[in-house]
């Protein structure tokens, strides 16, 4: 799972990923997470329902904003990881 917000107080995206996570059978999954920004309480709360989790800085992407190429490097290593077969993202631009 990919979150894109992690901010102090919980909106929208936290909440849904929190629903989210918490759906998943984890006992056919192995699910990890990336998220990116630290709120000590949310990040504890994803920790629940996660194998393991990352936390390194990354922002949406789009046409305006480049991608960043420390931020992809640092997801392909997470990945490689973690064997990641699949990568439910929480927003696409």
């Amino acid at each position: 799972m990919v979150g894109h917000a992690a901010g102090v107080q919980l909106y929208g995206a936290e909440r849904s990923l929190l629903s989210l996570l918490a759906a998943i059978d984890r006992t056919r999954y192995d699910v990890v997470c990336t998220l990116p920004a630290s709120n000590d309480e949310y990040t504890w709360t994803v920790r629940q329902f996660t194998h393991d989790i990352a936390v390194f800085p990354y922002s949406w992407w789009s046409r305006t904003r480049r991608s960043d190429s420390t931020a992809i490097s640092r997801f392909a290593e997470f990945f490689r990881i973690h064997g990641v077969d699949l990568v439910h993202v929480n927003t696409i631009n």
